[in-house]
């Protein structure tokens, strides 16, 4: 069985995603992840989840034999810091320094053309991303952001697979 076209493309950004690390000149060396059971058990942070919303299917011909899919992703990212204001590993600074690579990658997925490898590009229409500030986590030293963009995945075929 083929994975999807959609599976495909988030694969795609998970590797997109996995290229961050101090070692290759940014700040942080995230967990990314397609699924997690529960937000209670995070296994690592910084971690990095990769999610597809729901997306839309038009079809590129009357016969219904190509589509284009629009599809939302969002990157949920979980980090873990001290709560005092004057610590430099508190929250607000994990935040900035994991959004700063996330963009990163995001920015270099904007300029991505369709290729054979990814067959997919950012939305035209929609050539932007967004981000929320950070959500603390209660009284825990931990919190969450999204990071999030459309992407369109062009000529599918009637498989989905293709």
């Amino acid at each position: 069985m083929n994975n999807s076209r959609l599976e495909q493309t988030l694969d795609y950004i998970t590797t997109q995603l996995q290229g961050i690390s101090t070692s290759d000149g940014y700040r942080t060396d995230p967990l990314i992840t397609r699924y997690l059971a529960s937000i209670d058990n995070i296994p690592q942070y910084p971690c990095i989840m990769v999610e597809s919303g729901n997306g839309e299917v038009k079809p590129l011909d009357t016969n219904m034999t190509l589509f284009d899919m629009f599809v939302p992703i969002a990157l949920t990212c979980f980090i873990e810091g001290s709560l005092s204001i004057g610590d430099e590993n508190n929250l607000e600074n994990k935040y900035q320094a994991l959004l700063h690579d996330v963009q990163r990658i995001v920015a270099s997925l904007m300029l991505s053309q369709v290729t054979a490898q990814n067959r997919f590009n950012m939305n035209p229409d929609k050539r932007a991303f967004q981000f929320t500030g950070l959500f603390p986590m209660g009284n825990m030293p931990k919190g969450w952001f999204t990071v999030s963009f459309m992407i369109q995945i062009r000529n599918v075929g009637r498989n989905f697979d293709d």
